[in-house]
């Protein structure tokens, strides 16, 4: 006998990508195809490429609180829980429901590309990776 799995309910969500910040945005841009991509303007590397970049995260910092945190992956994660009313919602339904019941689900992109970069700048000699490093210092 198979086993039934009970419905999930969703009361809330939201997306923030290159194409829009919350839900209206981005319908919007699937409605009139803008797409969010732009030629490449992320460091001094001249890949000739196009990147979806979310417009304002460099100028969207954390709050104080979270600043010890503070990279542009961190940057979009708070950036979209601040659409749409995301977080009144998910903190409502943790006093309803209480926080075992909640689920918060956040997927982001590659928002850190620039510590990814950075990483692959300073490879060894033997291509392991050295210590770790911060997108603030390495080379725009």
């Amino acid at each position: 006998m198979p086993h039934r799995i009970a419905p999930l309910a969703i009361t809330a969500y939201t997306a923030t990508c290159a194409a829009g910040r919350g839900c209206a945005q981005i319908a919007h841009a699937l409605a009139t195809r803008t797409s969010g991509l732009r030629r490449n303007d992320f460091s001094s590397a001249t890949l000739p490429c196009w990147i979806g970049r979310v417009d304002g995260l460099d100028d969207a910092p954390l709050p104080d609180e979270f600043l010890r945190f503070d990279a542009r992956n961190q940057r979009l994660a708070w950036l979209g829980l601040q659409q749409d009313d995301f977080l009144a919602h998910a903190r409502a339904a943790r006093e309803r429901y209480g926080p075992d019941r909640v689920a918060l689900v956040v997927g982001t992109s590659t928002s850190s590309i620039g510590e990814t970069e950075a990483a692959y700048r300073s490879l060894d000699a033997d291509g392991r990776f050295d210590a770790p490093h911060s997108a603030s210092t390495a080379p725009a």
